[in-house]
């Protein structure tokens, strides 16, 4: 009798234990269905209906409040909302909720290991400090950024200008203006064969509205007086779109390159009109920072005489210094890291707060169960694995399991095969250590490939492939030649002057199809007809 009780309680106690698994992985599974669900709406919400109007910002607060507080997010969704609503912030010069919000984001989209929003936003904070005059906390921020990825490894045309334009601002305020205006050419160069882009022309602009500005401190004032003269009636002075960045990036330096032309080259009346206009349009946008260097600059190098320096200019840079030095107590408070670092800190009590008491109502009694069955899955997981160590792309065992799936679907998809040229011979010259900064390089450019429609794997070796469903099929070619050039203009920390390319074979179809040998047979062609292409 005995033993039938101890059975019965024995048989009760796992089926208790059983349930309380069962509706957890069901609770599990419904949220991660929902999660899925507003993955693809949040997407569409960033990209298609935020327009950051000002009568429309409290709008968009709202919506993505009601989107983080409300319903199941990935921790990437959660993060890029956060980094959304940062910038409304910022448009309405609130510094306190600018870091607060963008300390939220980070805090998300590290926990996501998200590196394209984290890499904006690290370059926005850079940007923020540049035109501060808080250029050692910009050489951090940057320093954020390279530790992240190098920048000839940015994929994106538009961070990659972005990254350089901002790393020649650095460059010229420690008097290298040399690398200043080499990396200008790179940053002009990130946007080759993207002109067509609605983003380009502003951003060629911007480019060369800082490219007159550091011609100023080489005295190649006929080089800035062109690049003044071709943007002196462009419609991106009356444009409403992204009004606050034009102001920055493209008004800010081309106004302040034209007053030292203006000093150089025409009467003290006429000079200090131009002047006086850079000085308003300082005052009206909040440029105190600027207005008060710029006058330091022009009372400098102004010519022996000139009445630009006169007790009037004195007097406002007086004026200048006391406004400032009466505002640096708020400015300390709101514009260091340490307001985004306790906002991190503060967010990261929060989810763990939370986390703990979500564990506990969903475990309880079962405790011990659900450990024992984490265990068990954590060994699964190991054994299991689809993640490559060193390059943190997928393996090849994904590869295969990705690939017999795609091949039962019967449906369309594409496959690139990449191999590394003259990899052995890295090896033998440079070091097994230095190979694997070679592997980890191109893995770091094909994780930012990888989206619900493009895979990326590590093949063998040096070998990688890269497998695209029927959607992404007609973006193949472009694709392929992007990974090309991006590898192959990176410099090389181990020898700068190295080139190491890439050769790569395309192939599609669908079932069956011998895809991957196709494109394997590519490879081979590419390598065979001089390397460094890619054969379709």
């Amino acid at each position: 009798m005995k033993k039938d009780m101890v059975k019965k309680y024995i048989i009760g106690v796992s089926v208790f234990f059983i349930f309380c698994l069962l509706l957890q992985l069901l609770i599990f599974g419904t949220n991660n269905l929902l999660k899925r669900s507003n993955h693809a709406k949040v997407t569409d919400y960033i990209d298609n209906d935020i327009t950051y109007a000002q009568e429309n910002m409290d709008a968009e607060l709202a919506t993505m409040t009601h989107w983080i507080e409300n319903e199941p997010l990935y921790d990437e969704d959660i993060g890029h909302l956060y980094e959304r609503a940062s910038e409304i912030y910022r448009f309405r010069n609130d510094e306190i909720n600018y870091y607060r919000y963008l300390g939220y984001a980070l805090f998300y989209l590290e926990r996501a290991d998200e590196l394209t929003v984290r890499l904006n936003i690290y370059l926005n904070l850079a940007s923020f400090y540049i035109n501060n005059y808080s250029f050692e906390l910009a050489e951090q921020m940057m320093s954020q950024v390279t530790n992240l990825t190098p920048l000839s490894a940015i994929l994106s045309p538009q961070e990659k200008s972005y990254a350089y334009r901002l790393q020649a601002q650095l460059d010229c305020n420690k008097g290298k203006y040399s690398e200043a205006l080499t990396n200008m050419e790179r940053s002009d160069k990130a946007l080759e064969g993207y002109e067509d882009m609605p983003y380009a022309p502003a951003y060629l602009a911007m480019n060369d509205a800082v490219r007159a500005y550091i011609y100023t401190y080489t005295n190649e004032y006929d080089k800035t007086k062109a690049i003044l003269d071709e943007y002196r009636d462009s419609e991106l002075f009356q444009q409403t779109a992204f009004v606050d960045v034009l102001q920055q990036d493209f008004m800010l330096p081309y106004y302040k390159a034209n007053c030292f032309i203006a000093v150089q080259e025409l009467s003290h009346e006429d000079s200090r009109v131009v002047v006086d206009q850079f000085l308003e349009f300082c005052e009206t946008n909040h440029f105190k920072q600027h207005e008060l260097h710029t006058l330091l600059r022009l009372i400098e190098q102004a010519p022996s005489g000139d009445a630009i320096v006169d007790a009037q200019v004195y007097d406002l840079i007086d004026d200048l210094y006391s406004e400032l030095f009466t505002d640096l107590s708020v400015n300390y408070a709101v514009g260091t890291m340490a307001q985004m670092e306790d906002a991190r800190y503060q967010i990261e009590a929060q989810v763990s707060a939370n986390e703990h008491q979500l564990h506990r109502f969903c475990f309880g009694f079962s405790a011990f169960a659900v450990i024992m069955a984490l265990i068990g899955l954590s060994f699964l997981l190991i054994l299991s694995g689809r993640v490559d160590g060193l390059t943190k792309v997928n393996n090849r065992k994904a590869f295969d399991a990705d690939l017999a799936k795609i091949k039962k679907q019967n449906t369309d998809y594409t496959i690139i095969m990449i191999d590394i040229d003259n990899f052995k011979h890295v090896n033998d010259e440079y070091g097994h250590p230095n190979g694997d900064v070679v592997l980890q390089t191109l893995g770091q450019i094909l994780n930012q490939l990888q989206n619900s429609t493009t895979h990326c794997y590590r093949y063998g070796g040096e070998e990688f492939v890269v497998m695209l469903t029927q959607e992404e099929k007609n973006i193949a070619s472009a694709m392929a030649e992007a990974i090309r050039t991006t590898f192959k203009n990176i410099g090389w920390t181990f020898d700068p002057h190295l080139t190491i390319t890439l050769s790569l074979g395309i192939a599609s179809g669908k079932g069956e199809d011998e895809v991957v040998a196709q494109a394997d047979d590519l490879l081979y062609k590419a390598k065979k007809s001089g390397k460094d292409q890619y054969m379709i």
